[in-house]
């Protein structure tokens, strides 16, 4: 019974985080039609198909799991994340993964007599800890991207105002800048060589890395490619307007280094003195689980903490 209520537990947790954490892998950020009806509404991007030699998405290698994997909006959410982050392995084996991991433990437990209570922090850690791990890695790969960018721009205003085309700029950017900025330019030149029309690349390379600096440069070049204009200006604009942005958010994050720090302890307090309690008292914490007054106030505190925690994150949060 304990083992049972231990398992309903755990996925009821394990729900709330697919409710409050998926969504945070999509960016929600301005899209590109909305720049382009801010700037004027005068590049009115063309539907054209993407010609089928270039890769689809893969979540898996089994057919079957892989379309049944595309039918679920958070999995394919988690999918791009994987690719944002860098990370080469599929959602497919992620999963497969995370679950024999999660029954070997409760095999564990149910083999050694093992209480509830532990089987479920390890469960919770396992399930957690690798979608918080492509979290950070996405955004610490956004990060390094939104860095180098103004690097990235400023070499090729130089390269189109020395008179080199567009196509020898993109090259020159993807040859000559780190990663990951040349990883995706080169994405975006073997797009090009392999027939999609440059705007539908661009546009790609937007999907790629959603941060509101590649929209914006995405959005000039797909202006530039209709009504035309001095590209190389722009991207010189465009160049400090990063540089600025990104100094901004530097200052922002050290004054409120403060304000973090104390809401990373407050909301995680609770937690690291339960997990004492566990190790020191484990039957102190008993009464939680096998009463029905504990559980319910077990739950509550449970959500209650949640909220406060994505409270807080919210209120130090400045967006630019």
């Amino acid at each position: 019974m304990e083992l049972f209520v231990a398992i309903c537990i755990f996925l009821a947790v394990v729900l709330m985080i697919f409710a409050f954490a998926i969504p945070r892998f999509s960016y929600k950020e301005i899209s590109l039609d909305q720049i382009e009806r801010r700037v004027g509404g005068f590049a009115q991007r063309k539907k054209r198909e993407t010609p089928s030699i270039i890769r689809q998405l893969k979540l898996s290698d089994n057919p079957f799991f892989d379309a049944m994997l595309k039918k679920m909006p958070p999995a394919v959410k988690v999918a791009h994340a994987i690719n944002q982050a860098g990370l080469k392995v599929p959602l497919g084996k992620l999963i497969a993964l995370i679950f024999i991991l999660f029954f070997s433990i409760l095999v564990i437990g149910v083999v050694f007599s093992i209480t509830p209570i532990p089987i479920l922090t390890m469960s919770l850690i396992v399930f957690c800890a690798p979608f918080l791990y492509i979290h950070f890695r996405k955004k610490r790969r956004l990060r390094e991207f939104t860095e180098i960018l103004p690097d990235a721009l400023s070499m090729m205003a130089n390269a189109l105002r020395a008179g080199q085309g567009f196509s020898s700029a993109l090259e020159m950017v993807a040859n000559e800048m780190p990663d990951p900025v040349a990883l995706e330019f080169k994405k975006t030149i073997a797009e090009v060589n392999l027939g999609v029309a440059l705007e539908d690349a661009f546009s790609h390379l937007g999907e790629r890395v959603q941060t509101p600096d590649v929209k914006l440069f995405v959005s000039a070049i797909l202006l530039q490619r209709e009504v035309g204009g001095n590209l190389a200006e722009f991207l010189y604009t465009l160049e400090d307007t990063v540089r600025q942005r990104f100094r901004l958010q530097r200052e922002l994050k050290t004054l409120t280094a403060q304000s973090r720090l104390s809401g990373f302890v407050v909301g995680f307090l609770p937690f690291a003195v339960a997990m004492v309690l566990l190790i020191v008292n484990p039957e102190y914490m008993r009464v939680l689980i096998t009463e029905p007054t504990g559980r319910i106030i077990l739950f509550i505190a449970v959500f209650l903490q949640v909220v406060g925690i994505l409270t807080i994150k919210k209120l130090v949060s400045v967006e630019l």
